[in-house]
């Protein structure tokens, strides 16, 4: 912190912070460090070039590149097994599908090709040659069904029960690891999937085949990059918890830990392994469902009211009210249905809410936007974490709603990545947050210390001109100005003349009283702030033109005495960071007009009883008589030239 010693009063800088885009560079930086950091997390590790199942086989003779996984992702072949269905398939009937994606868009091959339905217990059939001799790790992802994998015809793994029937079917929704020893010859490969209890059906992601030791890796990565999510937005919402505990008005922090808290059970889910039912496997499959559908529309409502209250402003209070009795309408309903036990319906129904929840994140961006075109604070970096999200979140909604193939969307498996970056930047907006609370703090402080030493300055210095050089100086600092101004008003010219005027001391500025801002703000007896002087016709160009200063904005107050009379304005141009002025400063820039109201008062007065005591001396000077005067204790006070002549 610098100071200048200004005639003998001390003047310190406030603390300002960074300006806004050092601000938002330094976000910036951040998040780029840490998507460099975490980007082995989320490198996939599958061969691009590796041959794609057609027509249920793939041959991999010839192929030398198994230093990597390679994507099971293609066609396959689908044998129905239950239910036989009167106009639908039979048991035994097949279908080429493609992994992954669902069933139910597919028809049976042969001459009577019929549709097959959502609901029924289905194997997918791969034949898999060429590979080389040795240990293979056949890895399929989260499947929300009952489920397991055959192998040459032994069952190599299993999640859930499978069954033919909804009755007989118990879901269990977990992925699935089988360890394969291969001689060089065909592999047969099968997944059972009954799907009964829920409104999807298929497999949402592609199994993956590999050596034993890369699958290792492979998996291990995904587990980290699983948990490295989830640990970071707990730890975000135990930080946004303690802010509240020890800020109890700072409810946007409570509303950002709800909303982590909130995504857990979601994060916990779509990894590369349901957590949820891993650590919780007496969950039922009803009360998995209501757990994870209420959080994931419950973290929609709490971010929502994060946005608002961070930018208020731009928020339009009854689109919020909509999306919010909305969001929680649908979670009540969703919750009902999945806890009674209908997860068919809840799943259904789940549908429908993320396309709501995928408009209300086109809100609150728009509403970021417009934050950042007003340079609100930490509104940059909620754009840029916002958007990453919203992108992966559009991502994940096209495969899951069937727009596009689930393979064939360019990042999709980077959703992790958006949502970190999404926790990560509103942590960096929290802590941003603090700190300018901070620096407001200890700058208020600051001004209270300097207000003191100019008021102690007030009693201390006589000279007029001296103490308003030091009001002026003083302003201009705590504004973060870069000059100031003080005008007084010539009553018999009627004019507004400068007599303090930073960068041009050597001449005096003399403005008519109804001219200019100045001349405006005199006239009104109001504050008046001016972030673009050019494009307003009350400001007065002659002046720069005859300094050669550029002025970008500009905060005019009067200076008016306890009973009403204006003394003139004082004026701050140009803040040094760029900002334009706000009620605040007019606020800090009032306590100074009124010390320089006082003090051109108190100097006024001073001038009065000096010339008063001058008239009253040259009186008795030139009287012939002799004039003694004694107070109550027989001390003489005063005496005349005459009287002490005579004594």
């Amino acid at each position: 912190m610098s100071e200048q010693a200004v005639s003998g009063l001390a003047v310190t800088d406030p603390l300002a912070p960074l300006s806004p885009i050092r601000r938002f560079l330094f976000a910036l930086g951040l998040l780029t460090l840490l998507c460099l950091f975490s980007a082995p997390l989320y490198v996939s590790n599958i061969a691009a070039d590796a041959p794609a199942p057609r027509l249920g086989h793939v041959s991999y003779a010839g192929w030398r590149g198994w230093g990597r996984a390679v994507s099971l992702a293609g066609q396959w072949r689908l044998v129905w097994r239950a239910p036989s269905l009167p106009g639908g398939p039979k048991s035994g009937d097949t279908a080429l599908v493609r992994i992954p994606g669902v069933w139910h868009e597919a028809r049976t091959m042969g001459p009577a090709a019929v549709a097959l339905p959502r609901s029924g217990l289905v194997t997918y059939e791969l034949t898999v040659s060429g590979l080389p001799p040795g240990s293979y790790t056949l890895f399929v992802p989260t499947v929300t069904h009952a489920s397991r994998v055959w192998v040459n015809g032994h069952i190599a793994a299993a999640t859930g029960q499978v069954g033919a029937t909804a009755a007989t079917t118990r879901y269990q929704s977990r992925a699935l690891r089988a360890a394969i020893e291969t001689d060089g010859g065909d592999l047969r490969l099968a997944i059972d999937v009954a799907a009964f209890h829920h409104y999807s059906d298929g497999l949402d992601a592609a199994p993956t085949l590999g050596p034993a030791p890369v699958m290792e890796a492979q998996l291990a990565t995904g587990s980290a990059q699983q948990l490295f999510f989830i640990v970071t937005l707990i730890i975000l919402f135990f930080y946004g918890a303690v802010v509240f505990a020890f800020r109890s008005q700072d409810y946007p922090s409570l509303f950002f830990a709800l909303a982590c808290i909130c995504m857990v059970p979601t994060s916990m889910v779509i990894g590369q392994d349901d957590l949820l039912t891993l650590l919780y496997p007496a969950l039922s499959f009803s009360a998995h469902m209501t757990v994870e559908y209420v959080t994931c529309l419950g973290s929609f409502i709490f971010l929502l009211a994060y946005a608002t209250l961070l930018f208020p402003k731009e928020s339009a209070r009854w689109v919020v009210w909509v999306f919010e009795v909305v969001l929680g309408l649908s979670a009540v309903v969703i919750g009902l249905a999945a806890a009674s036990g209908n997860t068919v319906l809840a799943s259904r129904l789940d549908r429908y809410p993320l396309f709501l929840g995928a408009l209300e994140l086109v809100y609150i961006i728009g509403v970021v936007f417009l934050a950042t075109l007003r340079r609100r604070d930490g509104a940059a970096v909620f754009l840029l974490g916002m958007s990453v999200f919203a992108l992966s979140i559009v991502g994940a909604m096209i495969v899951e709603f069937d727009i596009l193939p689930r393979d064939q969307v360019i990042g999709y498996n980077f959703a992790p990545m958006g949502l970190l970056v999404f926790a990560v930047s509103h942590i960096i907006i929290l802590a941003e947050r603090w700190s300018l609370a901070m620096r407001a703090t200890e700058a208020m402080a600051s001004d209270l210390r300097r207000l003191m030493e100019v008021s102690s300055s007030i009693t201390s210095e006589i000279r007029l001109d001296a103490l308003l050089r030091r009001l002026v100086e003083a302003t201009r600092q705590f504004l973060q100005a870069d000059r100031g101004t003080l005008f007084m008003h010539d009553a018999k010219s009627d004019e507004l003349w400068s007599m303090v005027a930073e960068g041009v001391e050597a001449r005096e500025l003399r403005i008519p009283v109804d001219s200019g801002v100045a001349g405006a703000s005199f006239q009104a007896g109001a504050a008046i702030i001016v972030n673009d002087p050019y494009a307003d016709p009350r400001f007065n160009r002659k002046v720069d033109q005859a300094t050669g200063y550029r002025t970008r904005a500009i905060l005019t107050l009067p200076i008016i005495t306890r009973d009403g009379r204006r003394l003139g304005v004082m004026q701050a141009l140009n803040r040094r960071d760029g900002r334009p002025f706000q009620t605040a400063d007019v606020e800090r820039m009032r306590a100074f007009a009124a010390y320089a109201a006082v003090a051109i008062d108190n100097a006024s007065l001073f001038s009065e009883i000096v010339a008063a005591r001058n008239y009253s001396d040259s009186i008795l000077a030139s009287m012939s008589g002799g004039v003694i005067t004694i107070n109550a204790d027989g001390v003489v006070e005063t005496i005349n030239a005459a009287a002490a002549s005579v004594l």
